[in-house]
């Protein structure tokens, strides 16, 4: 028996009551989570049910996962990490049905099924210039696809981008993230904010070729390449993402009626679900120097600098040149696609010269300050 506190508070005076209450234990039943795809292998995280007071998120360890595809057992996944399972070379093809089964000590077997949907086809993505909200900068991308007519359709959108930066000792580092996604007006249903996707069914576009138009987010705007991905996923991974938000966003209200989270596992909990993906990458061209003139100077001096693809898309060029702490950017007075001209900013010291562009970073080594 656990025994729950209930406190009233009233003005002037106060009383405190304890009731007990029988909260009803139940066995833990086995969590499967598995995601599939036609490009990855097989696998699947298996956990166990928690009861309201447990605090440890507990793993299993010694369970059987066997994947079936149209009813034949095709593969047994191996243990590679703490709750992990994975196949050693079998991957799933678009369209069959398959049926993951998990079999534990003390548990019922759980099982699960799905089939992942055909892609659709991207047919064009663009980016737009860097705008500004409020202080926020954001980029307004676009994609467009072509809707299969022939069944009801769900979508997932992300937008990934990769840049280069430089880092606190002068080198010039990789990074990429995904974008937080604001969708523009309504295209389809488009269920909840979902931050970086964009959740959506074909109800308004049934058949058709749709373009979705967004706002992107946050940093890393000036990648070099950005790739946009179409996911078609299945009607259960769609009420899976649906439900999680939701459960997620009234986790966080006291006063909220709580939400269940969709799952499609048979004496378990969880989700078992396909997806289809398709990508539209887009790479701006990287920046070269091929001179600068002269090859020295003091601080207010002109500097010439001769090379290719120093305009992308309308977005000039930055220069920096080495300081005493990090870089310093200097003042772009013109530029062009081959020949940008700077003035040497006061605080430059001698060491590398950076062009930065869309399209990446690009460093001339040795650049000489005078006294």
């Amino acid at each position: 028996m656990n025994r729950l506190f209930l406190f009233s508070c009233f003005i002037l005076s106060g009383c405190e009551m304890i009731v007990d209450v029988d909260v009803p234990f139940e066995q833990p039943s086995l969590v499967v989570n598995a995601l599939f795809s036609a490009d990855s292998l097989w696998g699947t995280y298996i956990s166990q049910t928690r009861h309201v007071f447990d605090t440890v998120y507990k793993q299993v360890d010694n369970a059987i996962v066997v994947v079936y595809e149209n009813k034949i057992a095709v593969d047994t996944l191996v243990r590679k990490s703490t709750g992990y399972y994975r196949s050693e070379q079998k991957k799933p093809l678009n369209v069959n049905t398959y049926e993951i089964r998990v079999m534990a000590p003390t548990f019922e077997t759980a099982i699960g099924e799905s089939s992942a949907p055909i892609p659709a086809e991207i047919s064009s993505a663009s980016r737009g210039t860097i705008k500004y909200l409020d202080g926020q900068a954001y980029s307004e991308m676009r994609i467009k696809f072509q809707d299969d007519g022939g069944t009801e359709n769900y979508y997932e959108i992300s937008v990934q981008t990769a840049n280069e930066y430089i880092d606190h000792s002068g080198n010039v580092q990789q990074h990429s993230g995904y974008h937080r996604l604001l969708p523009d007006g309504l295209v389809g249903e488009i269920d909840g904010d979902f931050d970086y996707k964009i959740l959506l069914k074909d109800i308004l576009f049934n058949g058709k070729e749709t373009e979705v138009n967004f706002k992107a987010l946050q940093g890393g705007l000036y990648g070099g390449r950005v790739t946009w991905y179409l996911k078609t996923i299945s009607k259960d991974l769609y009420q899976y993402l649906v439900t999680l938000q939701r459960q997620q966003i009234t986790g966080e209200n006291p006063f909220s009626q709580p939400a269940n989270v969709f799952s499609n596992i048979r004496n378990g909990k969880g989700i078992v679900a396909g997806y289809g993906l398709n990508t539209f990458a887009k790479n701006e061209p990287k920046p070269a120097i091929t001179s600068v003139s002269p090859q020295q100077g003091s601080a207010g001096d002109h500097i010439f600098i001769t090379g290719d693809n120093f305009l992308n898309e309308g977005f000039g060029p930055g220069v920096m040149f080495t300081a005493d702490q990090y870089i310093v950017h200097s003042n772009v007075l013109r530029f062009s696609n081959t020949e940008i001209e700077i003035v040497i900013p006061s605080r430059a010291r001698s060491g590398k010269l950076y062009v930065q562009t869309e399209g990446g970073i690009v460093v001339y080594e040795e650049f000489v300050i005078s006294d």
